[in-house]
C-alpha cells in the first residue's frame, strides 16, 4: 500500500479509514499476542506465581511508558497538523526534539531503575514468596528501556509520517522474534523469568531497528535534524502530553490499585486470576486502541486544514464501527471464557484459580463496549489539541472516578465487585465524552467551520 497516494482530506472515509485501521488493528493485535503469548509461557514454563511477578511488574513499565507515549502523540499530533499545511522543516525539529528528549528520559529510567530495583520490587507490591521472581524481572527489563521507548516515539512518528505499514512490520517482526526466544529460553535453557524478560527486551531492540529504516531510506518527510529547543514548541508540546500521559498512567494506577484488591479478597489465587484476566482483555484493548490511532492522523491532517465537518463523519464512522466490533468482542470473551482462561491455566490442577478467573472474566468483559467508545472519543479531543477536554476525562478516569470505584463497588458487592470497578467507570466516562462531544459539535460549528490558528510563537 502507497500510503503518500492517500489524500486524506478528500478520500472516500471508509477508504482511508480502513487502508490506515488494518495495519494499526493489527499492529496493536500482534502486540497484544506478544503479551498474551509471553504470560501463556510463563505460566506454563514458570508457573502461576511466576505470572503473578510478571503482572506485579506492568504498573511499573506502563508508567515508565506513559511519560515517553504522552509526549511522543503530544509531539505526533503537533506533526500531523504541520505536515498537513506543508511545513516540513517545522515537523522535522519537532520529531528531532522528541528524538532526543526520548533517549535521555530512557537512559535516566535505566540507571535509576538498575539501582533501586530492589526497593521498587517490594514498593509495587511484591510479597516475600514472589521478591526473587519480581527483581529478577525488572533487573533485565531495564537494560532494554531505551529500545522499549524508541520504539513508542518511532512508531508514533512515522504512522503520522504516511508509512503505517512500516509501524506494523516493526511489531511484527519484534513479535515474531520473541515467541520463539521466550519458548527457547524458558523451556529449552530453562532460564525461568530472567530467559522471558531477555527474549521481551530483543525484540523491542528489533523493533525500533527496524522502524529506523523509515529514516535511513527517506520514505517520509520527517528527517533527523539538529534539535532547536525552543520554549513555545515545549509548551504545545506538554500541553497535548498532559492528558496523554494521565490517561496513559490511569492504566497503570488500575493495574496497581487491582493487584491490592486482588491480594487483598484472594490472596495469589487473585493476582493470578487478573494477570489472565488483563491477558485476555488486552487482546479487546489494543484492538479498540489501533481504531483509536487510526483516528488521529486522520483528525488532525483535516484539522489543520479546518474540515470540521469532515472530521465529525470519521469519527461517526469511528463510533459506529468500534460499537458493532466490541460488542462482539465482548459476546466472544463471555462464550468462550472457559476455553481461554484453560489456556493459561490446567484446569484439572488449578481448580479453585480456574473458577475465580472465569466469573472474573465475564464480568470484566461489560466494559469492553464503553471501553472502545471512550478511547474512539477521546482520541478525538487529543487529536484537535481539546487539551481541556482530554484533561478532564483522563483525571475522572485516573484519580476522580477510579479510585473511589475501586473502594465502594468491593464493599458494596464483596470480592466481585473488583471485576466490576473498571465497567462501571467507563459507563460513567463514555456518557460523560458523549456528551462534551455532541457539544463540540453543535449546529453553528459544522454550518461555520473555522480553520484553526496555529502560531508556535505564541
Amino acid at each position: 500500500m502507497d500510503t503518500k497516494s492517500m489524500d486524506l482530506g478528500n478520500d472516500k472515509i471508509s477508504t482511508i479509514f480502513w487502508k490506515y485501521a488494518i495495519p494499526s488493528i493489527a499492529s496493536m493485535l500482534i502486540m497484544a499476542a506478544y503479551f498474551v503469548a509471553d504470560g501463556i509461557i510463563v505460566a506454563r514454563g514458570v508457573g502461576t506465581t511466576a505470572l503473578a511477578a510478571v503482572n506485579l511488574s506492568i504498573p511499573l513499565m506502563m508508567g515508565t511508558n506513559a511519560i515517553i507515549l504522552a509526549i511522543s502523540l503530544g509531539a505526533s499530533i503537533i506533526i500531523s497538523i504541520m505536515l498537513a499545511q506543508k511545513k516540513y522543516k517545522e515537523a522535522s525539529n519537532i520529531f528531532s526534539v522528541i528524538f532526543v528528549t526520548t533517549i535521555v528520559i530512557a537512559i535516566l529510567f535505566t540507571a535509576v531503575g538498575l539501582y533501586f530495583v530492589e526497593d521498587i520490587s517490594y514498593a509495587i507490591g511484591a510479597t516475600e514468596e514472589i521478591h526473587g521472581m519480581v527483581q529478577t524481572y525488572l533487573s533485565v527489563i531495564m537494560y532494554f528501556i531505551v529500545a522499549f521507548c524508541l520504539q513508542i516515539t518511532l512508531s508514533n512518528a512515522i504512522r503520522n509520517d504516511g508509512n503505517p505499514n512500516l509501524a506494523l512490520l516493526s511489531t511484527l517482526g519484534g513479535s515474531l522474534l520473541n515467541i520463539p526466544l521466550d519458548v527457547f529460553f524458558v523451556f529449552v535453557l530453562h532460564w525461568g523469568l530472567f530467559g522471558a524478560a531477555l527474549a521481551t527486551g530483543m525484540s523491542q531492540f528489533i523493533g525500533a531497528a527496524v522502524l529506523f529504516t523509515h529514516f535511513l531510506r527517506k520514505q517520509g518527510h520527517l528527517r533527523f535534524v539538529l534539535p532547536h529547543f525552543s520554549l513555545p514548541i515545549i509548551k504545545r508540546i506538554v500541553h497535548n502530553a498532559i492528558p496523554l500521559f494521565i490517561e496513559t498512567v490511569s492504566i497503570a494506577i488500575f493495574f496497581a490499585t487491582m493487584n491490592i484488591l486482588a491480594t487483598k479478597y484472594y490472596g495469589t489465587t487473585g493476582v493470578s486470576a487478573f494477570a489472565i484476566v488483563g491477558a485476555v482483555s488486552m487482546i479487546s484493548t489494543m484492538f479498540f486502541v489501533g481504531i483509536g490511532q487510526t483516528n488521529q492522523p486522520l483528525i488532525s491532517y483535516n484539522y489543520g486544514h479546518g474540515k470540521h465537518s469532515r472530521i465529525h463523519d470519521i469519527v461517526k464512522y469511528s463510533l459506529k464501527t468500534t460499537t458493532v466490533l466490541s460488542i462482539a468482542t465482548a459476546a466472544i470473551v463471555a462464550i468462550f471464557s472457559e476455553q481461554l482462561v484453560g489456556v493459561y491455566v490446567n484446569v484439572s490442577a488449578e481448580p479453585e484459580l480456574v473458577s475465580l478467573t472465569i466469573f472474573a472474566l465475564r464480568l470484566y468483559s461489560i466494559g469492553y463496549i464503553f471501553t472502545a467508545i471512550n478511547i474512539a472519543l477521546v482520541k478525538y479531543f487529543q487529536s484537535t489539541e481539546d487539551r481541556r477536554s482530554s484533561l478532564v476525562l483522563a483525571s475522572l478516569r485516573a484519580f476522580v472516578l477510579l479510585i473511589p470505584a475501586a473502594l465502594i463497588v468491593p464493599k458494596i458487592f464483596g470480592g466481585m465487585g473488583i471485576w466490576l470497578v473498571i465497567p462501571s467507570v467507563e459507563i460513567m466516562i463514555a456518557i460523560l465524552s458523549g456528551f462534551i462531544y455532541w457539544r463540540s459539535f453543535s449546529a453553528k460549528d459544522l454550518m461555520d467551520p473555522q480553520t484553526p490558528h496555529f502560531d508556535l510563537d505564541e
